[in-house]
């Protein structure tokens, strides 16, 4: 409860400690949707260390906090820190952080960006999270990029952008390292279907898939 929510209608949201020890309440009508969620406190982490850690709700929500739970064993190598949020990137020193002599709140979600000093690699963000690591000297080019992370269907990418830039995604342009590239692909639409229909619940239609109305008869 400490980090779930309630969702009337896909329009009212509680968080469900108001609801379960406040006052925060509702009067449900009939066929009322509600959908009970739980979003944990996830941060993601790409850089010599790649994954997501979870934050638990006594744990601190620092940017300090969570770079020592990452646990860097050589901050001599690091050149810096970068925090994404909403597209958005901050710069930080590793000494800073690992001394506590700043303190950065984090949100859910964000993205930290463990920077290698001589690395031959960029960081990719967005929908996909890497950290993508070339030979010494090859060159790093948008479509070796690409194949590297998975994305054999070329239907899937919205857009890349680095920097803000949007990219073409047909392009072989070369990248230099240590960029950021954030990769955004296309999203599922979800339609709940309820009354007299042969099949109800909730479907999923992919980026590939047409939305016709006959799929749920």
């Amino acid at each position: 409860e400490a980090e779930g929510k309630a969702v009337i209608n896909n329009t009212i949201v509680f968080d469900l400690k108001d609801v379960l020890y406040g006052s925060n309440d509702y009067n449900l009508s009939l066929g009322d949707l509600v959908q009970v969620t739980y979003e944990p406190f996830i941060i993601q982490v790409i850089g010599s260390n790649v994954g997501t850690i979870q934050l638990g709700s006594k744990e601190p929500k620092t940017l300090s906090y969570a770079v020592k739970k990452i646990g860097i064993s050589q901050p001599e190598a690091i050149e810096k820190v970068l925090l994404i949020r909403n597209g958005k990137i901050n710069e930080y020193d590793i000494d800073s952080l690992m001394y506590e002599k700043l303190t950065v709140a984090l949100n859910k979600y964000d993205t930290i960006i463990v920077k290698q000093s001589e690395a031959n690699a960029v960081y990719v963000t967005g929908d996909l999270a890497a950290y993508v690591t070339f030979s010494y000297n090859e060159p790093i080019t948008l479509q070796k990029i690409i194949a590297k992370v998975g994305l054999s269907d070329a239907r899937r990418i919205e857009k890349i952008t680095a920097n803000t830039t949007q990219l073409e995604i047909t392009k072989d342009i070369p990248i230099q390292k240590g960029t950021v590239l954030n990769i955004t692909l296309k999203k599922p639409v979800f339609v709940t279907a309820m009354g007299y229909l042969k099949n109800t619940g909730r479907v999923s239609f992919d980026y590939y898939e047409s939305r016709f109305e006959n799929t749920f008869c």
